[in-house]
């Protein structure tokens, strides 16, 4: 009425698109990426945990090289059967009648041993309740036993999901095969004897081969003092190849 003209409005209506069919379709595709993604993260996680019973974990070594990593395999080989005699030891001490004759035979290479005397326990050397110092960004290092099992179960189950695995699944086989390959020799009933008759002392066998030494694990460093518990074990082998109990 007083001349001016109605403006004339444009209703516009927002859609997000986050129901769209195009959306949700992005939305599972990312996601299932995450996933696989997330799974050769845990993987490796696994791998990079794996305790090789000298020292070190093997991703410290992978860090550090090739060269590193073939010596970690070279000593988890060699010296690995040591550690286990010394957990045998300790595990087979509650039991003292047993014990005595499982490790004298053992170590002599007399008498026939029914059962194993290296067991996937003895791989295990996380303290008690090594659960409760644990968090996000602290770990304890795995058992070999652990993590194979662990590398099996997620490879089967990610076999025909996965194709992220699927690439790397040469590799994966290998690495599997390696931990089966290190458990067998260690766990061996020659593994055994050997390494608890170099723990005895006894430097010859039956056919003639020396053997002599023992592997002890230090913690301390260039310039520091072995710690009480290290002198202990160290002591210990000492007396038992002089036959001395009085060192």
């Amino acid at each position: 009425s007083n001349g001016e003209e109605a403006e004339e409005g444009v209703e516009i209506a927002y859609s997000s698109g986050e129901g769209s069919p195009r959306a949700q379709m992005s939305l599972e595709n990312t996601m299932q990426e995450e996933s696989e993604t997330m799974t050769l993260i845990k993987i490796w996680n696994f791998l990079a945990c794996c305790d090789g019973l000298c020292g070190h974990p093997l991703g410290h070594a992978v860090k550090e090289g090739f060269d590193c990593t073939v010596a970690w395999l070279c000593c988890t080989a060699v010296f690995g059967s040591h550690v286990l005699a010394e957990k045998a030891e300790i595990r087979l001490d509650k039991q003292q009648q047993q014990t005595s004759t499982t490790l004298d035979a053992l170590a002599t290479g007399l008498g026939d041993v029914s059962h194993e005397v290296f067991l996937t326990e003895d791989f295990d050397l996380r303290p008690d309740g090594y659960q409760w110092d644990e968090d996000d960004l602290t770990r304890h290092p795995l058992p070999i036993p652990v993590v194979l099992s662990s590398l099996k179960e997620m490879t089967e189950m990610t076999a025909q999901k996965n194709p992220l695995t699927e690439e790397v699944e040469t590799e994966l086989n290998y690495v599997i095969g390696m931990l089966e390959y290190i458990i067998s020799r260690l766990t061996s009933k020659e593994s055994s004897a050997l390494s608890l008759r170099r723990r005895s002392g006894l430097e010859y066998d039956e056919q003639g081969i020396i053997s002599t030494g023992s592997f002890l694990n230090l913690h301390c460093g260039h310039n520091n003092q072995f710690s009480l518990e290290e002198r202990e074990k160290l002591m210990a082998l000492i007396r038992r190849s002089c036959g001395s109990d009085t060192i």
